[in-house]
């Protein structure tokens, strides 16, 4: 957390990996991960933690909408659109505005 926030984001990830070699199954981490590998624009790592996370919790709609955001990232317009739609119909209503215009688009 202390790293991302002053953002040494190679020892955040490195950080993490060693969490995460400890306790797999934390969903939240991997999604921290996959937003950290974002700002490297490290975007194909991003969709492998995110979908880490989305697999061992696929109730958390702020997964779906990080995971739209990488594929919108990636050119994967209709996959980053059906991610947004799921990321609402699990509720998640933060970030309106960048939902909006990844609908639009």
């Amino acid at each position: 957390v202390i790293y991302n926030s002053i953002e040494k984001y190679e020892e955040a990830i490195n950080d993490l990996d060693s969490y995460l070699t400890l306790v797999p199954s934390s969903a939240d981490r991997w999604v921290v991960k996959a937003q950290i590998h974002m700002k490297l624009n490290q975007v194909d790592q991003a969709l492998i933690s995110v979908n880490r996370g989305i697999g061992l919790n696929k109730i958390k709609g702020v997964y779906y909408f990080e995971r739209a955001l990488i594929y919108h990232a990636l050119g994967n317009l209709q996959a980053a659109k059906l991610d947004i739609l799921k990321s609402k119909n699990l509720n998640y209503q933060d970030r309106d505005e960048i939902a909006q215009q990844i609908l639009s688009e």
